[in-house]
Protein backbone atom coordinates (compact mmCIF):
# COMPACT_ATOMS: atom_id res chain seq x y z
CA UNK A 1 0.00 0.00 0.00
CA UNK A 2 1.43 3.40 -0.97
CA UNK A 3 1.23 6.75 0.79
CA UNK A 4 -1.81 7.87 -1.20
CA UNK A 5 -3.81 4.85 -0.13
CA UNK A 6 -2.68 5.25 3.49
CA UNK A 7 -3.76 8.87 3.41
CA UNK A 8 -7.27 8.02 2.23
CA UNK A 9 -7.63 5.15 4.71
CA UNK A 10 -6.60 7.41 7.58
CA UNK A 11 -9.46 9.75 6.71
CA UNK A 12 -12.32 7.27 6.31
CA UNK A 13 -14.26 8.54 9.32
CA UNK A 14 -13.64 12.15 8.31
CA UNK A 15 -14.84 11.49 4.77
CA UNK A 16 -18.06 9.90 6.01
CA UNK A 17 -18.66 12.77 8.43
CA UNK A 18 -18.14 15.28 5.63
CA UNK A 19 -20.50 13.33 3.35
CA UNK A 20 -23.13 13.33 6.09
CA UNK A 21 -22.74 17.09 6.47
CA UNK A 22 -23.30 17.69 2.75
CA UNK A 23 -26.17 15.23 2.39
CA UNK A 24 -28.00 16.75 5.35
CA UNK A 25 -28.31 20.09 3.59
CA UNK A 26 -31.26 20.37 1.21
CA UNK A 27 -29.79 21.59 -2.08
CA UNK A 28 -32.37 21.04 -4.77
CA UNK A 29 -31.56 23.06 -7.88
CA UNK A 30 -34.30 25.59 -7.19
CA UNK A 31 -33.44 25.96 -3.49
CA UNK A 32 -30.80 28.65 -3.87
CA UNK A 33 -30.22 29.09 -0.12
CA UNK A 34 -29.33 25.43 0.35
CA UNK A 35 -27.09 25.21 -2.69
CA UNK A 36 -25.25 28.32 -1.55
CA UNK A 37 -24.67 26.75 1.88
CA UNK A 38 -22.92 23.88 0.12
CA UNK A 39 -21.06 26.44 -1.97
CA UNK A 40 -19.78 28.24 1.13
CA UNK A 41 -18.53 25.01 2.73
CA UNK A 42 -16.63 23.91 -0.38
CA UNK A 43 -15.26 27.37 -1.11
CA UNK A 44 -13.85 27.62 2.41
CA UNK A 45 -12.27 24.17 2.25
CA UNK A 46 -10.59 24.86 -1.09
CA UNK A 47 -9.25 28.17 0.20
CA UNK A 48 -7.83 26.41 3.24
CA UNK A 49 -6.02 23.96 0.97
CA UNK A 50 -4.28 26.74 -0.93
CA UNK A 51 -6.56 27.11 -3.93
CA UNK A 52 -7.34 30.48 -5.42
CA UNK A 53 -11.12 30.22 -5.30
CA UNK A 54 -13.87 32.46 -6.56
CA UNK A 55 -17.65 32.42 -6.38
CA UNK A 56 -19.50 32.82 -9.65
CA UNK A 57 -22.88 34.43 -9.09
CA UNK A 58 -25.91 32.53 -10.29
CA UNK A 59 -29.18 34.16 -11.29
CA UNK A 60 -32.12 31.81 -11.30
CA UNK A 61 -30.02 29.14 -9.60
CA UNK A 62 -27.33 29.13 -6.91
CA UNK A 63 -23.72 30.25 -7.08
CA UNK A 64 -20.89 28.21 -8.58
CA UNK A 65 -17.33 27.71 -7.32
CA UNK A 66 -14.23 27.88 -9.49
CA UNK A 67 -10.82 27.22 -7.94
CA UNK A 68 -7.27 26.73 -9.17
CA UNK A 69 -4.02 25.56 -7.64
CA UNK A 70 -0.75 25.99 -9.51
CA UNK A 71 -0.16 27.27 -13.03
CA UNK A 72 0.73 25.91 -16.42
CA UNK A 73 0.61 22.43 -17.88
CA UNK A 74 -0.49 19.79 -17.48
CA UNK A 75 -3.78 21.32 -16.35
CA UNK A 76 -6.26 18.81 -14.92
CA UNK A 77 -9.88 19.94 -14.75
CA UNK A 78 -12.17 18.41 -12.10
CA UNK A 79 -15.92 18.98 -12.18
CA UNK A 80 -18.95 18.20 -10.06
CA UNK A 81 -22.32 19.67 -9.12
CA UNK A 82 -23.74 20.76 -5.79
CA UNK A 83 -27.45 20.61 -6.64
CA UNK A 84 -29.82 17.66 -6.32
CA UNK A 85 -33.30 16.89 -7.67
CA UNK A 86 -34.93 16.83 -4.23
CA UNK A 87 -37.24 19.56 -2.85
CA UNK A 88 -36.85 21.40 0.43
CA UNK A 89 -37.83 19.18 3.36
CA UNK A 90 -36.44 15.94 1.95
CA UNK A 91 -33.55 15.87 4.43
CA UNK A 92 -35.97 16.17 7.35
CA UNK A 93 -37.92 13.16 6.07
CA UNK A 94 -34.92 10.96 5.30
CA UNK A 95 -31.56 12.31 6.44
CA UNK A 96 -28.19 10.67 5.90
CA UNK A 97 -28.25 7.11 7.20
CA UNK A 98 -25.34 4.70 7.49
CA UNK A 99 -26.15 1.00 7.38
CA UNK A 100 -22.98 -0.51 8.82
CA UNK A 101 -24.13 -4.09 8.39
CA UNK A 102 -24.64 -3.60 4.63
CA UNK A 103 -21.90 -0.97 4.28
CA UNK A 104 -24.30 1.36 2.51
CA UNK A 105 -25.02 5.05 3.01
CA UNK A 106 -28.44 6.53 2.19
CA UNK A 107 -29.76 10.05 1.76
CA UNK A 108 -30.83 12.63 -0.83
CA UNK A 109 -27.99 13.23 -3.26
CA UNK A 110 -25.61 10.79 -1.56
CA UNK A 111 -24.85 9.19 -4.93
CA UNK A 112 -25.74 12.02 -7.30
CA UNK A 113 -23.45 13.55 -6.49
CA UNK A 114 -22.35 14.53 -3.02
CA UNK A 115 -20.43 11.29 -2.74
CA UNK A 116 -18.57 12.31 -5.89
CA UNK A 117 -17.68 15.69 -4.39
CA UNK A 118 -16.20 13.98 -1.32
CA UNK A 119 -14.18 11.65 -3.55
CA UNK A 120 -12.86 14.57 -5.59
CA UNK A 121 -11.84 16.71 -2.64
CA UNK A 122 -10.17 13.99 -0.61
CA UNK A 123 -8.27 12.72 -3.64
CA UNK A 124 -6.91 16.23 -4.14
CA UNK A 125 -6.09 16.51 -0.45
CA UNK A 126 -4.20 13.20 -0.50
CA UNK A 127 -2.16 14.43 -3.47
CA UNK A 128 -1.31 17.73 -1.81
CA UNK A 129 -0.40 16.21 1.54
CA UNK A 130 1.88 13.62 -0.06
CA UNK A 131 3.45 16.13 -2.42
CA UNK A 132 3.84 18.73 0.33
CA UNK A 133 1.79 21.04 -1.84
CA UNK A 134 4.16 20.83 -4.81
CA UNK A 135 2.61 19.76 -8.07
CA UNK A 136 3.74 19.95 -11.67
CA UNK A 137 1.21 21.98 -13.59
CA UNK A 138 -2.19 22.90 -12.18
CA UNK A 139 -5.51 21.65 -10.87
CA UNK A 140 -8.68 23.50 -11.76
CA UNK A 141 -11.99 22.71 -10.05
CA UNK A 142 -15.47 23.78 -11.14
CA UNK A 143 -18.47 22.99 -8.94
CA UNK A 144 -21.75 24.13 -10.43
CA UNK A 145 -25.19 24.72 -8.95
CA UNK A 146 -27.48 23.87 -11.86
CA UNK A 147 -26.46 20.54 -13.40
CA UNK A 148 -29.75 18.75 -12.81
CA UNK A 149 -31.82 21.12 -15.00
CA UNK A 150 -29.12 20.94 -17.69
CA UNK A 151 -26.51 23.50 -16.52
CA UNK A 152 -28.36 26.42 -18.17
CA UNK A 153 -26.27 29.10 -16.44
CA UNK A 154 -22.99 27.40 -15.54
CA UNK A 155 -22.39 26.27 -19.12
CA UNK A 156 -21.88 29.92 -20.07
CA UNK A 157 -18.63 29.89 -18.07
CA UNK A 158 -17.44 26.42 -18.99
CA UNK A 159 -15.41 27.24 -22.10
CA UNK A 160 -13.57 29.96 -20.15
CA UNK A 161 -12.72 27.63 -17.27
CA UNK A 162 -11.74 24.81 -19.62
CA UNK A 163 -9.36 27.04 -21.54
CA UNK A 164 -5.94 25.44 -21.38
CA UNK A 165 -7.14 22.23 -19.70
CA UNK A 166 -5.37 19.09 -20.91
CA UNK A 167 -7.73 16.55 -19.37
CA UNK A 168 -10.94 16.46 -17.37
CA UNK A 169 -12.67 14.22 -14.85
CA UNK A 170 -16.33 14.39 -13.84
CA UNK A 171 -17.37 12.87 -10.51
CA UNK A 172 -20.84 11.69 -11.43
CA UNK A 173 -21.69 8.16 -10.19
CA UNK A 174 -20.07 5.32 -12.08
CA UNK A 175 -22.19 3.03 -14.24
CA UNK A 176 -24.19 0.46 -12.20
CA UNK A 177 -21.57 -2.20 -12.91
CA UNK A 178 -18.77 0.12 -11.78
CA UNK A 179 -17.53 1.04 -15.26
CA UNK A 180 -16.18 4.52 -15.92
CA UNK A 181 -17.85 6.58 -18.61
CA UNK A 182 -16.48 8.02 -21.86
CA UNK A 183 -19.71 7.94 -23.86
CA UNK A 184 -23.11 9.46 -23.07
CA UNK A 185 -26.12 10.15 -25.21
CA UNK A 186 -26.96 13.66 -26.26
CA UNK A 187 -30.27 15.05 -25.00
CA UNK A 188 -32.77 17.21 -26.81
CA UNK A 189 -36.05 18.62 -25.49
CA UNK A 190 -38.42 19.83 -28.20
CA UNK A 191 -41.60 21.72 -27.32
CA UNK A 192 -44.13 21.75 -30.16
CA UNK A 193 -47.00 24.23 -30.36
CA UNK A 194 -49.77 24.22 -32.96
CA UNK A 195 -52.19 27.07 -33.54
CA UNK A 196 -55.51 26.27 -35.21
CA UNK A 197 -58.97 27.78 -35.27
CA UNK A 198 -61.88 27.08 -32.94
CA UNK A 199 -65.31 26.16 -34.27
CA UNK A 200 -68.43 24.22 -33.30
CA UNK A 201 -67.57 20.55 -33.79
CA UNK A 202 -71.12 19.60 -34.73
CA UNK A 203 -72.72 22.40 -36.72
CA UNK A 204 -69.67 24.07 -38.28
CA UNK A 205 -66.57 21.82 -38.16
CA UNK A 206 -65.41 22.99 -41.58
CA UNK A 207 -64.93 26.49 -40.18
CA UNK A 208 -62.29 25.26 -37.76
CA UNK A 209 -58.70 24.03 -37.99
CA UNK A 210 -57.99 21.19 -35.57
CA UNK A 211 -54.69 21.89 -33.76
CA UNK A 212 -54.66 18.53 -31.98
CA UNK A 213 -55.09 16.67 -35.25
CA UNK A 214 -52.14 18.52 -36.78
CA UNK A 215 -50.02 17.85 -33.72
CA UNK A 216 -50.87 14.15 -33.87
CA UNK A 217 -49.67 13.94 -37.47
CA UNK A 218 -46.38 15.59 -36.54
CA UNK A 219 -45.80 13.43 -33.48
CA UNK A 220 -46.56 10.28 -35.46
CA UNK A 221 -43.86 11.22 -37.98
CA UNK A 222 -41.47 12.12 -35.18
CA UNK A 223 -41.85 8.75 -33.48
CA UNK A 224 -40.80 7.03 -36.69
CA UNK A 225 -37.36 8.64 -36.35
CA UNK A 226 -36.47 6.44 -33.35
CA UNK A 227 -33.75 3.92 -34.20
CA UNK A 228 -32.91 1.26 -31.61
CA UNK A 229 -29.82 0.07 -33.51
CA UNK A 230 -28.34 3.57 -33.50
CA UNK A 231 -29.43 4.21 -29.91
CA UNK A 232 -31.90 6.96 -30.80
CA UNK A 233 -34.94 7.11 -28.53
CA UNK A 234 -37.93 9.43 -28.70
CA UNK A 235 -40.36 9.93 -25.84
CA UNK A 236 -43.50 12.07 -26.01
CA UNK A 237 -43.56 13.26 -22.43
CA UNK A 238 -46.49 15.65 -22.28
CA UNK A 239 -49.37 16.59 -24.55
CA UNK A 240 -52.09 19.19 -24.04
CA UNK A 241 -54.81 20.73 -26.16
CA UNK A 242 -58.42 21.73 -26.53
CA UNK A 243 -61.12 22.57 -24.03
CA UNK A 244 -64.22 20.50 -24.74
CA UNK A 245 -65.01 17.59 -27.08
CA UNK A 246 -67.62 19.65 -28.93
CA UNK A 247 -65.14 22.42 -29.81
CA UNK A 248 -62.62 22.14 -32.63
CA UNK A 249 -59.38 22.79 -30.67
CA UNK A 250 -57.53 25.96 -31.57
CA UNK A 251 -54.30 25.05 -29.79
CA UNK A 252 -52.21 22.01 -28.86
CA UNK A 253 -48.78 21.46 -27.31
CA UNK A 254 -46.40 18.57 -26.73
CA UNK A 255 -42.94 18.15 -25.22
CA UNK A 256 -40.65 15.46 -26.58
CA UNK A 257 -37.42 14.00 -25.19
CA UNK A 258 -34.87 12.78 -27.77
CA UNK A 259 -31.68 10.86 -26.94
CA UNK A 260 -28.95 10.22 -29.52
CA UNK A 261 -25.62 8.42 -29.37
CA UNK A 262 -23.77 10.38 -32.06
CA UNK A 263 -23.53 13.87 -33.45
CA UNK A 264 -24.59 12.45 -36.82
CA UNK A 265 -27.88 11.28 -35.31
CA UNK A 266 -28.35 14.65 -33.63
CA UNK A 267 -28.05 16.37 -37.00
CA UNK A 268 -30.54 13.92 -38.56
CA UNK A 269 -33.14 14.65 -35.89
CA UNK A 270 -32.62 18.40 -36.16
CA UNK A 271 -33.17 18.29 -39.93
CA UNK A 272 -36.27 16.15 -39.54
CA UNK A 273 -37.81 18.51 -36.98
CA UNK A 274 -37.16 21.46 -39.29
CA UNK A 275 -38.85 19.59 -42.14
CA UNK A 276 -41.91 18.89 -39.98
CA UNK A 277 -42.48 22.61 -39.58
CA UNK A 278 -42.42 23.28 -43.31
CA UNK A 279 -45.73 21.54 -44.02
CA UNK A 280 -49.20 21.29 -42.51
CA UNK A 281 -51.57 18.37 -42.97
CA UNK A 282 -54.51 20.22 -41.47
CA UNK A 283 -55.21 23.35 -43.50
CA UNK A 284 -55.32 26.51 -41.46
CA UNK A 285 -52.90 25.42 -38.75
CA UNK A 286 -49.47 26.86 -37.99
CA UNK A 287 -46.76 25.05 -36.03
CA UNK A 288 -43.66 26.10 -34.12
CA UNK A 289 -41.07 24.42 -31.94
CA UNK A 290 -38.85 25.66 -29.15
CA UNK A 291 -35.87 23.99 -27.55
CA UNK A 292 -33.45 21.54 -29.08
CA UNK A 293 -30.35 19.62 -28.03
CA UNK A 294 -29.01 21.09 -24.80
CA UNK A 295 -26.49 18.27 -24.27
CA UNK A 296 -24.51 17.10 -27.30
CA UNK A 297 -23.47 13.43 -27.39
CA UNK A 298 -20.37 12.63 -25.35
CA UNK A 299 -17.98 10.88 -27.72
CA UNK A 300 -14.24 10.21 -27.32
CA UNK A 301 -12.00 12.99 -28.65
CA UNK A 302 -8.26 13.23 -29.29
CA UNK A 303 -6.47 12.30 -26.08
CA UNK A 304 -9.23 10.13 -24.64
CA UNK A 305 -7.39 6.85 -25.24
CA UNK A 306 -4.21 8.17 -23.62
CA UNK A 307 -6.21 9.35 -20.62
CA UNK A 308 -7.82 5.92 -20.33
CA UNK A 309 -4.34 4.39 -20.33
CA UNK A 310 -3.30 6.55 -17.35
CA UNK A 311 -6.48 5.56 -15.50
CA UNK A 312 -5.79 1.87 -16.16
CA UNK A 313 -2.24 2.21 -14.86
CA UNK A 314 -3.52 3.82 -11.66
CA UNK A 315 -6.09 1.05 -11.22
CA UNK A 316 -3.43 -1.62 -11.84
CA UNK A 317 -1.36 -0.20 -9.00
CA UNK A 318 -4.41 -0.64 -6.75
CA UNK A 319 -4.72 -4.25 -7.82
CA UNK A 320 -7.81 -4.20 -10.00
CA UNK A 321 -8.82 -3.73 -13.62
CA UNK A 322 -10.90 -0.70 -14.44
CA UNK A 323 -13.57 -0.94 -17.12
CA UNK A 324 -15.12 1.65 -19.38
CA UNK A 325 -18.65 1.71 -20.78
CA UNK A 326 -18.79 0.39 -24.33
CA UNK A 327 -22.16 1.91 -25.25
CA UNK A 328 -23.40 5.44 -24.49
CA UNK A 329 -25.22 5.93 -21.21
CA UNK A 330 -28.73 7.33 -21.53
CA UNK A 331 -28.27 9.95 -18.82
CA UNK A 332 -26.28 13.07 -19.68
CA UNK A 333 -23.87 15.11 -17.56
CA UNK A 334 -21.48 18.02 -17.81
CA UNK A 335 -19.10 15.52 -19.39
CA UNK A 336 -21.13 15.94 -22.59
CA UNK A 337 -20.32 19.65 -22.62
CA UNK A 338 -16.66 19.15 -21.76
CA UNK A 339 -16.09 16.68 -24.59
CA UNK A 340 -17.92 18.92 -27.06
CA UNK A 341 -15.28 21.57 -26.32
CA UNK A 342 -12.53 19.15 -27.33
CA UNK A 343 -11.13 18.24 -23.91
CA UNK A 344 -10.68 14.49 -23.23
CA UNK A 345 -12.85 13.52 -20.29
CA UNK A 346 -13.41 10.54 -18.02
CA UNK A 347 -16.79 10.59 -16.33
CA UNK A 348 -18.27 8.31 -13.68
CA UNK A 349 -15.50 8.96 -11.15
CA UNK A 350 -18.08 8.97 -8.35
CA UNK A 351 -19.13 6.15 -6.04
CA UNK A 352 -20.94 2.90 -6.79
CA UNK A 353 -24.53 2.52 -5.72
CA UNK A 354 -28.06 2.72 -7.02
CA UNK A 355 -31.37 4.58 -6.84
CA UNK A 356 -30.23 8.05 -7.90
CA UNK A 357 -33.13 10.56 -7.96
CA UNK A 358 -35.25 8.27 -5.80
CA UNK A 359 -35.97 7.67 -2.09
CA UNK A 360 -33.86 4.51 -2.32
CA UNK A 361 -30.66 6.30 -3.37
CA UNK A 362 -27.54 4.84 -1.74
CA UNK A 363 -23.81 4.32 -2.20
CA UNK A 364 -21.55 1.45 -1.30
CA UNK A 365 -19.40 2.95 1.42
CA UNK A 366 -16.18 1.23 0.44
CA UNK A 367 -16.46 2.64 -3.08
CA UNK A 368 -16.12 6.11 -1.56
CA UNK A 369 -12.62 5.23 -0.41
CA UNK A 370 -11.69 3.08 -3.40
CA UNK A 371 -12.60 5.77 -5.91
CA UNK A 372 -10.80 8.45 -3.88
CA UNK A 373 -7.66 6.29 -4.01
CA UNK A 374 -8.05 5.84 -7.76
CA UNK A 375 -8.56 9.55 -8.34
CA UNK A 376 -5.57 10.43 -6.14
CA UNK A 377 -3.30 8.04 -8.02
CA UNK A 378 -4.50 9.36 -11.37
CA UNK A 379 -3.71 12.91 -10.27
CA UNK A 380 -0.32 11.77 -9.03
CA UNK A 381 0.51 10.28 -12.44
CA UNK A 382 -0.70 13.30 -14.36
CA UNK A 383 0.83 15.95 -12.09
Amino acid sequence: MNAMEDNIDSKRAEMLAFLEKLVNIDSGSSFVEGVNRINSILYTKLQEWGFQASVVQGHRYGNHVCAQLGTGHPCVFLMGHMDTVFPVGTVEKRPFTLDKSQQKAYGPGVRDMKGGIVIMLYAVRALLENRAGNIRGSIRIYLNADEEPGSPESRDHLSEYLDGADSAFVFEPSAPDGALVTRRKGVGIFRFAVKGKAAHAGSEPEAGANAIEELMFKLTELIQLADAEKGTTINIGTIRGGNEPYIVPESAEASVDVRVATLQEQRRIERAVANLLEKSVVEGTASSVKGGFHRPPMEPVAGTEELKRVVCEAADSLGYKVRFTTSPRGGASDGNLINSLGVPCIDGMGPLGSGAHSPKEYIKVNSLFDKAKLAALILDKLL
